[in-house]
């Protein structure tokens, strides 16, 4: 057998698979359509429509087949896929602003735990001095809370949590990226082929 053979011989065989699943689904559809059916879809059949297109759709499946396999013309296997299309648009969106938002908590805490830790950081300072009185003496301790500065790595931390909720906010001023040419030169453009890379592109 050559390759040219098998190659029609698998061909043959993938036509004949997709033939028989268009059969299949066209026959296990007819039996969910109630008698005398006169193409008004109620909202449970059409979410059961939609769903069944969906998955044939995302198997590479073109329209006029899916028509086929769900028993409904092509418009409305359009029209279908419309709405599926915009669905799934929506809860992608939707799954973004979740993960925004759960990392913008996680964030928040990270932030507020550096606070903590930059706060222990800021050593009390004991003081003593001997107090003499009369007939006795004795030490004077004093605390003088916040004498010392705190360690400096937790509020870097904190500009850190600061960065990267403006970034997931999109509040943060974009970068500029100069280009230069070789050794830091000015950037030398040539044509390539008639297109000028300055003008035309």
């Amino acid at each position: 057998m050559t390759a040219d053979n098998g190659a029609a011989n698998t061909a043959e065989k993938i036509a004949i698979e997709q033939a028989r699943q268009l059969a299949h689904s066209a026959q296990a559809l007819a039996k969910t359509r109630p008698t005398g059916w006169n193409g008004h879809r109620s909202t449970a059949q059409k979410r059961y429509d939609q769903r069944r297109i969906s998955e044939l759709f995302l198997r590479g499946w073109p329209q006029y087949h899916i028509a086929e396999a769900v028993a409904l013309s092509e418009n409305t296997v359009s029209a279908d896929l419309k709405e599926i299309s915009q669905a799934w648009i929506d809860e992608a969106k939707a799954n973004v602003e979740k993960a925004k938002a759960q990392e913008l908590a996680k964030i928040s805490l990270l932030e507020k735990t550096h606070w903590e830790a930059y706060e222990r950081s800021c050593e009390m300072v004991l003081s003593r001095k001997l107090v003499v009185e009369e007939d006795m003496a004795y030490v004077e301790s004093i605390v003088i809370p916040w004498a010392k500065p705190g360690n400096s790595t937790w509020l870097r931390g904190v500009r850190e949590c600061i960065q990267d909720r403006c970034k997931i906010l999109g509040v943060q001023a974009p970068t500029e990226h100069h280009l230069l040419g070789k050794n830091g030169g000015d950037l030398i453009v040539k044509v390539i082929g008639g297109i000028d890379l300055e003008n035309d592109i």
